[in-house]
């Protein structure tokens, strides 16, 4: 494969990723293909989850696999609760933290759905995770700082996190979420960005479908004491 045989997009992320690195790319055409795709599908997942969840869905402002100087795609949002979530109270905790961390490990756990069967991983990177030099503003660390705070006696941040990518690879199982993702990715491979105004439609099949599924709202959206009932509940859901 000759590198003129890339599309407009690809080529667009070549010269961004040469602009950020301060030198010419020197991959195979195949290689860049990969990358490319990966990172739409990594894209596609941050956004799917967080359709799903419905939490905090209208704060997009557009996705892009288009490189900048720290990251090959990212996804734009007005605010997050990521950041103040140390102070909600304990049942709001619980339920903003879990959507949040669908949320981090959905990019992760899409892009590995397409990986080479020899190139994929787990979506927690043990090695990458609990190492005391891992990137801040990685989705790793950022799930890692969330999981910190919703942990208490009993739930480790291990054990959250955990649980948490269990849920991710089941969430993403789910037909309709996977043909979102796959339509956002295949948005993202032809224009190499979208915007909110495009996102929402291509996600209407599935905007607060976890609302709907008992299960997942008992893991999402249940704000109660999670006591008698519901605590035998919502272990069987683990």
């Amino acid at each position: 494969m000759k590198r003129d045989t890339l599309t407009k997009t690809e080529r667009r992320f070549v010269k961004a990723w040469e602009a950020a690195e301060g030198c010419a790319v020197k991959a195979a055409p195949e290689w860049i293909r990969g990358m490319v795709r990966r990172t739409a599908f990594h894209e596609a997942g941050h956004v799917a989850a967080r359709m799903f969840n419905g939490f905090e869905a209208g704060h997009i402002v557009h996705v892009s696999i288009i490189p900048d100087a720290t990251n090959n795609g990212h996804t734009r949002v007005r605010a997050c609760a990521e950041l103040i979530l140390k102070h909600y109270p304990p049942p709001m905790k619980r339920s903003a933290g879990r959507c949040l961390l669908l949320d981090l490990l959905a990019g992760r756990g899409a892009a590995n759905r397409v990986a080479d069967p020899e190139d994929r991983e787990d979506i927690l990177d043990e090695d990458a995770l609990w190492m005391e030099g891992e990137q801040e503003g990685t989705d790793l660390f950022r799930a890692l700082r969330v999981a910190e705070i919703m942990a208490r006696p009993g739930m480790p941040a291990r054990r959250v996190l955990a649980l948490a990518e269990k849920w991710t690879v089941e969430m993403l199982a789910l037909p309709d979420v996977w043909r979102t993702v796959e339509t956002l990715a295949g948005m993202l491979l032809d224009r190499g960005t979208i915007e909110a105004a495009e996102i929402m439609p291509a996600c209407e099949n599935i905007l607060g479908m976890s609302m709907n599924l008992p299960k997942w709202r008992r893991r999402l959206h249940d704000l109660g004491d999670n006591t008698g009932h519901a605590r035998r509940k919502a272990r069987h859901d683990e």
